[in-house]
């Protein structure tokens, strides 16, 4: 198990704890669930898109234990893509012409 995994899963399971306040019902839970993606980014800028993925993994299981499929779907497409996909493309360089990476 890489050493990072632990971080992400513990980033994962506050990014679910910041989404899951949405369940409490109450109006400055709105507020918290604005920014479930916030851990998502930090572990991907620390760790990369592996990072996030094992985030976004533990969170999913978490927030599907706690609201069910459809909320952890919804979790999915709004929080963990965006910043799975961001992640992954802000990794990304290629070779300028005198040879150094861009």
């Amino acid at each position: 198990m890489p050493r990072f995994a632990l971080a992400a899963a513990g980033a994962g399971l506050f990014s679910a704890v910041l989404y899951g306040a949405v369940l409490t019902g109450s109006v400055g839970a709105m507020f918290l669930a604005y920014l479930a993606q916030l851990p998502l980014f930090l572990i991907g800028l620390w760790i990369g898109a592996s990072g996030v993925a094992i985030a976004g993994g533990v969170a999913l299981a978490a927030i599907t234990l706690l609201g069910g499929v459809f909320l952890a779907l919804l979790y999915c497409v709004i929080d963990v893509a965006p910043a799975l996909a961001f992640t992954y493309l802000m990794q990304l360089n290629r070779l300028r012409e005198d040879g150094k990476r861009e």
